[in-house]
């Protein structure tokens, strides 16, 4: 966190992430070659997809990663505040995701970039 945020105070410094589960399948919902042809809707698979989509975002918890050394009351203040069972906690060594570091803007940060190769 000192190379992303070097003239921050750090106090305490904890990750997690939240990864929830919609509980049906949406391809349940999709019509199949046993309907009639007008349940095919233009955009159809569009609408399904947006739909779990966003069913998704209020889904109920199905893990929740925090990273290893996280107090164990911040831990369960988390759990308590997503409604989550403790049963859903994993610790994780290291970053939670690199994915997240790839969307990180480091535009106009010389020092944050690699050198150009030739």
């Amino acid at each position: 966190m000192e190379q992303l945020f070097p003239q921050s105070t750090k106090i305490e410094c904890h990750l997690f992430r939240v990864i929830r589960g919609a509980k049906d399948d949406p391809w349940d919902h999709y019509p199949d070659k046993n309907h009639e042809e007008s349940e095919y809707e233009p955009g159809g698979l569009i609408d399904m997809v947006s739909g779990e989509l966003t069913a998704r975002r209020f889904a109920g918890v199905v893990r929740l990663q925090v990273s290893q050394g996280m107090p164990d009351d911040l831990k369960f203040w988390i759990c308590r505040q997503l409604e989550a069972d403790e049963e859903d906690i994993h610790e994780i060594e290291g970053l939670l995701s690199l994915t997240d570091l790839a969307r990180f803007n480091s535009e106009g940060r010389a020092d944050l970039q690699y050198p150009p190769h030739i």
